[in-house]
């Protein structure tokens, strides 16, 4: 095969086998052609625009095959805007680029689609390809079973679980509120909690199901606090998705109007009074700091910075706000004192797992063969996961295989 270069960039957020990728495509395209050469994007996207890069040889990655975290190359904001696209395209030309392998979550795999998109209708001949690394596993569906982090996270956190468990059963006077990180889906709640055995893990998906409020979700875990009370046991372990608030549908209406406000540039003080009713009422509602937390400034993307609402802390409070009020009327005797954990930075850039060690070095070398196959707008992906891995099949998935549009105003 002719020479080639490819680019690779981490363009989602940290997640353990994300160097193992970048390994993966560099022993391929090493294999394939020593004459081959594999750039990598220093400060991730802002790199990529300011074509800012390094030729990764074997001497640089050594040190880094089977390691967590991204610092080989670094990362920065994760958006690859319209506004960009020249600057995108100036990189690629500078580099020679015959390919492009973005490294990242859903949001990674929205942009490249639609940069694939202006690739093929001005002309630019590189290939775009997308591997899904994401410690949440947002980007689950129908053609990918799961993303590479994901297993090293729930490892880790269920560990640490485990031992808080332990350590409430054996101290026996703390209930323990923990947040797990995961914007929207539960996937990491749920996979902690069918491994560690927690007493309570609440799921954003039933939530927005069943259309709970928060009080209605605050009361279910009141009355699971009741019923164990009646058998002495003072103490449990409770896990929290990130994504919750955004379940609620009345939580989400006041991070609406809160955002709508800011972004029209009202002061923070007069947003109260502009409110809504339901949602002065809600906001009446929360605990001080997380009244002061809702205003915190948004992510690149325009999103309320979910990892930076202490939701355990919301719920900690309103439980125990809760069972003072039930204890009142006399239908609660227990005691009840409790902690707040929130394990996101512990875990998503740990030593990654065998799982997810193998699963991305296969995953960067399927990568390199989607370009050299000229093969472009496509995420690489594996299936059979649950047998060894020399019987994992590689499937390359069209992007568009896998997007939903939205009308957004």
């Amino acid at each position: 095969m002719d020479a080639m270069n490819v680019g690779i960039v981490f363009c989602g957020r940290q997640s353990s086998g994300g160097h193992n990728v970048i390994t993966g495509v560099f022993d391929y395209l090493q294999e394939m052609n020593p004459a081959n050469k594999l750039y990598g994007f220093i400060g991730g996207t802002s790199g990529l625009f300011e074509g800012s890069a390094v030729e990764l040889t074997e001497e640089k990655l050594h040190l880094y095959r089977n390691m967590g975290g991204y610092d080989l190359l670094g990362r920065s904001a994760d958006k690859i805007a319209e506004e960009d696209y020249a600057k995108v395209v100036a990189t690629c030309k500078k580099y020679n680029l015959d390919g492009l392998v973005l490294i990242g979550g859903a949001y990674t795999a929205t942009d490249a689609t639609l940069l694939t998109e202006f690739f093929l209708n001005t002309g630019v001949e590189t290939r775009v390809i997308v591997v899904p690394c994401d410690y949440s596993r947002d980007l689950k569906n129908n053609f990918i079973e799961t993303t590479v982090g994901f297993d090293t996270y729930c490892r880790t956190v269920s560990q640490l679980i485990g031992n808080i468990c332990t350590d409430s059963r054996s101290a026996a006077k703390y209930y323990h509120f923990i947040r797990l990180l995961g914007r929207s889906p539960s996937h990491v709640v749920l996979e902690a909690a069918l491994q560690s055995h927690p007493n309570y893990a609440v799921i954003s998906e039933e939530v927005a199901a069943k259309r709970m409020t928060l009080l209605q979700v605050v009361n279910k875990i009141a009355d699971m606090i009741v019923d164990r009370a009646a058998n002495g046991q003072n103490y449990g372990v409770i896990l929290i998705p990130e994504g919750l608030i955004k379940s609620i549908s009345e939580f989400y209406f006041l991070l609406d109007e809160i955002s709508t406000y800011m972004n029209k540039g009202i002061a923070r003080d007069d947003i109260y009074a502009k409110l809504t009713p339901w949602s002065k009422a809600l906001f009446d509602f929360l605990p001080p700091v997380i009244q002061q937390q809702i205003f915190n400034p948004p992510e690149s993307r325009g999103n309320f910075q979910l990892h930076a609402i202490s939701t355990e802390v919301m719920i900690g409070a309103l439980v125990k706000q809760e069972l003072n009020r039930r204890k009142e009327e006399g239908l609660y005797n227990g005691k009840f004192d409790y902690q707040t954990h929130f394990l996101g930075y512990q875990a998503r850039t740990s030593f990654p797992s065998l799982f997810d060690c193998d699963y991305a070095y296969s995953l960067g070398r399927e990568a390199a063969a989607l370009i050299q196959n000229h093969l472009t707008g496509y995420i690489a992906t594996l299936r059979n996961l649950k047998d060894e891995p020399k019987n994992w099949t590689p499937y390359a998935v069209p992007l568009l295989a896998i997007t939903t549009v939205e009308a957004k105003q």
